[in-house]
């Protein structure tokens, strides 16, 4: 089986462009307790490059009821990441899996995101969060107490997110466009697709009758007039009257989000 055949709902779900971008990535796990162990099986799963591991704590007869890759003769003789590789290498012949055993600090170095999920010294869990800052590296901290969890993620001082939602863009079918100074746009509702927000911007193409707006450019949406019209920052009273079909596309912009280290944010 080719990766391509391997992956064919993911490329389906994701886009060739992110799964491509996905194989690429090298993650480090700190921590092989029951939610290091779950996040260890799906990302390799996913399918990326390269995925090591990292918990020298010995197995206590408590790991075995979280940790499935563990077995009741490991108790007290071998370390939690050692006894959990043969079990994970297993899942994805194209995913490089193994455990880190020393040099801990000087490993993550090589990673493109490292995710702590034990509660460990702060001193700790801040100089692995600096190494990542250092290296222009994505950082995640999380963990899970009984009922309760938490995360912090920390993918560096800019971050840019290309699709803040993580959807397509939403597709719109017009059904008229008014010539006035603040243009209103109409929209067939029967797709679900609901209404774009102010603030956002929409493109248009395939207008008959006003194809000014056919030039591709982003239109920003000032306000919603109905449940199935809206305003955009255009004039369009000296455009060409509107005859029939279109489509309103929703565009989306990169964000760059400023994130602070945890210790600043505790």
């Amino acid at each position: 089986m080719n990766k391509n055949d391997r992956y064919s709902r993911q490329i389906g779900t994701f886009g060739m462009e992110t799964m491509k971008r996905l194989t690429e990535f090298k993650i480090f796990i700190f921590g092989m307790r029951g939610l290091g162990v779950e996040l260890a099986k799906n990302i390799i799963l996913m399918g990326v490059k390269e995925v090591t591991i990292y918990d020298d704590n010995l197995i206590r007869i408590g790991d075995l009821s979280s940790n499935y890759t563990l077995y009741e003769e490991d108790v007290g003789k071998n370390r939690r990441d050692k006894a959990s590789l043969p079990a994970l290498k297993k899942l994805n012949n194209f995913v490089d899996v193994n455990y880190c055993e020393t040099h801990l600090y000087e490993r993550i170095k090589q990673y493109d995101i490292v995710i702590v999920t034990e509660i460990i010294e702060s001193s700790v869990i801040n100089n692995i969060e600096n190494i990542c800052r250092k290296n222009n590296h994505g950082f995640i901290y999380a963990g899970v107490l009984g009922l309760f969890s938490f995360i912090f993620v920390d993918f560096g001082e800019n971050h840019i997110i290309n699709n803040w939602n993580g959807n397509s863009s939403n597709i719109y079918y017009i059904k008229n466009i008014s010539n006035e100074k603040e243009c209103i746009i109409t929209i067939d509702d029967s797709n679900d697709a609901g209404l774009p927000n102010e603030g956002e911007f929409v493109s248009f193409k395939e207008i008959e009758g006003m194809e000014e707006l056919n030039d591709g450019k982003p239109r920003k949406i000032l306000s919603r007039k109905s449940k199935n019209s809206f305003i955009i920052d255009e004039d369009s009273s000296s455009y060409g009257k509107y005859i029939k079909n279109g489509i309103c596309i929703e565009k989306k912009f990169q964000k760059k989000y400023h994130i602070q280290p945890l210790k600043q944010t505790l």
